[in-house]
């Protein structure tokens, strides 16, 4: 693989900016392989959206149930989740950072944590006379975003990174997120296709370890939005407005997360002076029916040109 790692920066970190950037320094400089660059610093801006956790932190409080199980009556509770970087210390990380050359990659799920990240994330633009794309700062999961803030992405040119296979009704979007939300928040659940007709450069990827490498399950939940049969709630869509087209939902994991590695002039699609890091796939995405997708097999994979998977004799 051609990774990009990212160390974990905290609020306290704030505090130490220059022993901070002179530690990042040191990892860049001891870990420099081919294979391998050190060039991004994660902040986690909140936790996670589902109950009973609910510490993604949100702009309006969750709701609850002051009714019954049988007789539901949801009102608002006292709960916003954690904000776990306030802005002042948010700011200066990021304007740090970035001066710096580094990427900032920013964990947010609730709407309170991405207004957060992109406060943060125009504050270094003010600050560093940033244009252009700059050090392509990125936010990861954006499971709930307040509508007000879809066109930021692009106009603070910040890459949203999302992963597709939570793009269903399941167990954790409706028992665990969808009554506590309520249905007008609910609707602005993985806002994908919005994002994208903003004109955001969507990157997507897996969690892992979190949840498996399953790629092409990921891209058919991009594009249906739909469960498999074996979820109960498989035959809805999940804001069925908010698809991707298949060929929006491959880009994200092309170009689109090539572009946020700063890979993009080396791989992410077959040109002509770009390193030769392919697949060869069981079937052609672009001919099957779309929910034959998830069942895709590589058959081949090239790293440099150099068959490290399969054969490349594919005529059998």
């Amino acid at each position: 693989m051609r990774a990009q790692v990212g160390t974990a920066v905290e609020q306290e970190d704030a505090k130490r900016l220059p022993g901070l950037l002179r530690e990042l320094a040191a990892l860049r400089r001891a870990h420099r392989h081919p294979l391998l660059r050190a060039r991004a610093a994660k902040i986690f801006a909140d936790g996670v959206l589902e109950h009973p956790a609910q510490t993604a932190s949100l702009l309006r409080p969750y709701l609850r149930n002051a009714g019954t199980k049988k007789k539901p009556k949801w009102v608002a509770s006292k709960k916003r989740g954690l904000l776990l970087v306030k802005p002042s210390p948010f700011e200066r990380l990021t304007t740090a950072l970035n001066r710096a050359g580094w990427q900032v990659h920013v964990h947010a799920i609730g709407d309170r944590g991405v207004r957060a990240a992109l406060n943060a994330f125009a504050a270094s633009r003010r600050a560093n006379g940033i244009s252009g794309w700059g050090p392509r700062n990125t936010i990861t999961h954006l499971e709930l975003i307040d509508p007000a803030d879809i066109p930021r992405f692009a106009a603070l040119k910040v890459i949203p990174n999302m992963q597709m296979q939570w793009f269903q009704r399941d167990g954790f979007t409706i028992e665990a997120v969808e009554p506590y939300l309520g249905a007008k928040r609910f609707r602005w659940l993985y806002p994908a296709a919005s994002l994208v007709q903003s004109g955001a450069s969507l990157a997507a990827s897996s969690d892992w370890p979190v949840d498996p490498l399953f790629p092409w399950y990921a891209i058919e939940r991009g594009v249906t939005r739909k469960a498999d049969p074996w979820y109960g709630s498989a035959k809805r869509a999940l804001n069925p407005v908010e698809r991707l087209s298949l060929a929006q939902a491959v880009k994200a994991y092309t170009m689109g997360s090539a572009f946020q590695m700063h890979q993009d002039r080396r791989t992410g699609s077959l040109e002509r002076g770009k390193l030769a890091d392919l697949i060869v796939l069981d079937r052609n995405l672009f001919r099957v029916p779309v929910d034959r997708i998830s069942g895709t097999k590589v058959l081949m994979t090239m790293l440099g040109g150099r068959v490290v998977h399969g054969d490349l004799d594919l005529r059998r």
